[in-house]
């Protein structure tokens, strides 16, 4: 299943079941959204995920924050290190700080933990960015 962001009233329970989508339209209400869902659940390491995801790979410069992305993404593996979905984030928070090399060294991590084919797929993809320098952009209807 590809990551996606989805809208206000369903964040919570979308980022618990590991789905997002970021329709082009809403851009602009994914941070909204999931600084909501981090009030509402602000220990839930997924909404965490959540937001360091969007901050590093939105198409919308005006909502990316590599920093923030990293900071975040750091704290998820530290205490979760095994985890292929916070390692791709912190692979898309390491390209968009332009650490690339440690993109690739996340990325290829996380493609070995995955075991989802699909999301293994997608994240070969977000590999070859990275090894030619280029940060992943989800901008997935």
């Amino acid at each position: 299943m590809s990551r996606r962001i989805i809208g206000t009233r369903i964040v919570g329970a979308a980022i618990r079941n590991g789905v997002r989508a970021l329709p082009v339209s809403t851009i602009s209400a994914a941070p909204a959204d999931y600084d909501e869902a981090a009030l509402v659940e602000p220990k839930n390491p997924d909404v965490a995920d959540a937001r360091a995801w969007a901050w590093a790979t939105c198409p919308d410069a005006r909502f990316r924050d590599g920093k923030r992305a990293l900071e975040t993404a750091e704290s998820l593996c530290k205490s979760q290190e095994n985890n292929p979905r916070y390692t791709a984030t912190l692979a898309a928070s390491c390209a968009e700080v332009d650490d690339f090399d440690a993109a690739v060294r996340r990325q290829t991590q996380s493609n070995t933990l995955e075991t989802d084919e699909e999301e293994r797929a997608e994240g070969e993809a977000r590999l070859m960015l990275h090894r030619g320098g280029k940060p992943f952009r989800d901008d997935t209807p």
